[in-house]
């Protein structure tokens, strides 16, 4: 990692000084996260993952084209991050990778039902405003949320180090969700672009809510994204009612755009979520370059055993 007088160098060409405290954020699955405090206010600065993301700079166009539509649209009821520039670009290019930095937004209510209903109706409206304009956006992630592709890597890469005793149950269990999601995505189900990584923690509890970690928005099924925020809200049958507060904030920001076989169809985007996740961190287990750099081996392996017994309860349900 490049030192502090670098990365304060860095601060200083987004236009940022008098700096008082540069603090890495733990958590972040993907980019490199520092909290930056000056005299200015506070910022947050991102290391893009090029591991991840092989063309950050087209990740970064995407970001100003949704920027500038969803900010730009005073009736959206949401916000999302605004990047500040150099040089006339929202990032900055280095030998030490590719950096960007937008203004920190504080949280100004608390967790409660409330919250919830908010953050549904918040990714609906990202939704909503993106599919109802004329926006295009570059590719970020090549089979990104392509549960067959993942299916098919991890089958092989258990094959290969010879643990087809270990996981042969869980493959088996998520080849058999692939043939029921098979049935229901068919070519007639409507493709939307939609924010792809739809969890909880993605909306910033703030007036109004703002929808972050914009990098993996791209064309799939509205189910997906429906998917994600139940997966990382129900965690249990105590949990099961927030599932109602979850449906009335998505549909009242989808009311009149999303179609009845869409509705039917949410269901299985939480199996699929679910699924997809599971598979991926196996996966990233046996990887030499790794998705999730926040995790280790061991906590990848915990989070996979999370995510099945979270399958096998959604398997056990249906709203």
């Amino acid at each position: 990692m490049w030192g502090k007088d670098a990365m304060t160098d860095l601060v200083n060409c987004f236009g940022i000084f008098d700096i008082s405290c540069m603090e890495h954020i733990e958590g972040g699955h993907i980019n490199d996260t520092f909290l930056i405090d000056s005299a200015s206010g506070k910022y947050i600065l991102q290391n893009i993952n090029e591991n991840v993301y092989k063309d950050p700079e087209a990740v970064m166009d995407n970001t100003v084209r949704i920027s500038e539509l969803i900010n730009g649209k005073k009736d959206a009821g949401i916000k999302v991050p605004s990047f500040l520039s150099f040089a006339g670009k929202n990032h900055i290019k280095t030998d030490e990778g590719v950096f960007r930095m937008y203004e920190y937004m504080e949280e100004t209510y608390e967790d409660s039902d409330e919250s919830l209903y908010k953050a549904a109706c918040s990714f609906g409206k990202y939704i909503r405003v993106i599919n109802e304009s004329n926006i295009k956006l570059h590719v970020a992630i090549e089979d990104y949320h392509n549960y067959g592709c993942y299916l098919k890597k991890l089958t092989e890469a258990v094959s290969k180090v010879g643990k087809a005793d270990v996981y042969g149950e869980m493959l088996d269990t998520l080849s058999s969700l692939k043939v029921r999601l098979d049935a229901v995505f068919s070519k007639n189900m409507p493709v939307r672009i939609i924010h792809g990584d739809a969890k909880i923690d993605n909306i910033i509890k703030s007036d109004p809510p703002a929808v972050i970690d914009l990098d993996t928005t791209l064309k799939s099924y509205l189910a997906l994204d429906y998917g994600d925020i139940v997966r990382s809200t129900v965690r249990s049958e105590d949990d099961l009612y927030k599932v109602e507060i979850i449906n009335k904030g998505f549909f009242d920001a989808l009311d009149g755009f999303i179609t009845a076989k869409e509705k039917k169809s949410l269901y299985y985007g939480v199996l699929w979520s679910v699924g997809e996740l599971a598979a991926r961190y196996l996966l990233d287990t046996f990887a030499d370059v790794k998705y999730f750099i926040d995790k280790t081996d061991p906590k990848r392996l915990e989070r996979v055993d999370e995510l099945m017994r979270q399958l096998k309860f959604f398997l056990s349900v249906n709203f």
